[in-house]
């Protein structure tokens, strides 16, 4: 399975990494069965209960959101269409 860096996702997407570039994911899991090695999204701040219990590598959400999070995140404008 091919695996991808934050850095090389970011480029795709047009993100900013908070955190490491280098942390590699392999696959894309929903945020309410997230997995580790994969990343996921926050849709909107009403789902930021779910990032206490978050099991993904990293996550794609907004800027306002990212105070919340304890792993790598990739910052978008709009989480939904990255």
């Amino acid at each position: 399975m091919n695996s991808f860096s934050l850095a090389e996702l970011a480029a795709k997407v047009d993100a900013q990494v908070l955190g490491d570039r280098n942390t590699q994911v392999m696959g894309v899991s929903s945020i309410v069965n997230s997995v580790s090695g994969t990343v996921t999204y926050l849709p909107d701040s009403s789902h930021s209960s779910l990032l206490a219990t978050l099991r993904a590598t990293a996550i794609i959400l907004r800027k306002s959101d990212a105070h919340q999070s304890s792993i790598p995140c990739l910052i978008v404008e709009n989480p939904e269409y990255a």
